[in-house]
């Protein structure tokens, strides 16, 4: 098994609604080693609107962060990236570098509001385009206007977006969701399976289910490309 790659977790302590404070990284850290999580990119929110956070607040969480990965598990590396909830003057953020990309690449993991309209979330991946970067979609399962079109999503992937859904969606949300991811699947409109974990209970590391599913599904090497082989050419700030 390789050592994978989850490209979208609260796990900074203290910082937004993810881990609490160090012991809960901790147990985190713990989990996601369990689970053959080698390489994790810390994405906490970025929504000055709803938490702020100073950057100097944050890189203190994230080397924290790393220094206590190092002490468990030696082998386990820590990135930075933010999850930006996308406004029009996020990109001003981001030239400034108070807003992260992933790991000092040109990609961006972006969320929208639910409810977006799927023409205007089109026109917001183009700028995206526009500007020099590549967008991931978070957990594109959420949002209301693509999950009844999954026409839409090529539509996206074709604009320039790469496609982010959450292991949760797979065997443990409502069933239009279960539905929905499953049938990204199928049709390999996923590039990056995530945890998106706040915690150690209730948003915990979740993977076990959803790896079963895919390899008894789809077999181990598409579950290495979602896990492995694209996070890792995002990474090294390579195209998929």
């Amino acid at each position: 098994m390789l050592g994978y790659i989850d490209i979208h977790s609260h796990i900074l302590p203290g910082i937004d609604d993810g881990s609490a404070d160090e012991k809960q990284t901790r147990s985190m850290l713990k989990d996601a080693y369990a689970q053959g999580i080698r390489t994790i990119c810390a994405t906490p929110h970025f929504r000055p609107s709803m938490f702020r956070v100073s950057l100097s607040k944050r890189q203190s969480a994230f080397e924290l962060t790393q220094s206590i990965a190092a002490e468990m598990f030696p082998d386990m590396k820590i990135f930075l990236g933010n999850e930006l909830y996308y406004a029009e003057d996020g990109f001003d953020y981001i030239k400034d570098g108070v807003c992260k990309t992933m790991a000092e690449t040109r990609y961006v993991l972006v969320e929208f509001g639910t409810s977006i309209d799927y023409t205007l979330l089109k026109k917001r991946i183009n700028r995206f385009v526009m500007e020099g970067y590549i967008p991931i979609i978070a957990h594109i399962e959420r949002y209301d206007n693509v999950r009844t079109d999954i026409e839409r999503v090529e539509e996206l992937i074709e604009a320039g977006a790469y496609i982010q859904v959450n292991a949760e969606g797979i065997c443990e949300s409502s069933f239009p969701v279960r539905k929905f991811v499953k049938k990204l699947l199928k049709y390999e409109l996923v590039h990056f399976m995530a945890s998106d974990s706040h915690n150690d209970t209730n948003r915990s590391y979740n993977f076990d289910k959803a790896f079963s599913y895919i390899i008894k599904k789809y077999g181990e090497s598409y579950l290495d490309k979602l896990m492995y082989y694209n996070p890792d050419k995002m990474l090294n700030n390579e195209y998929i």
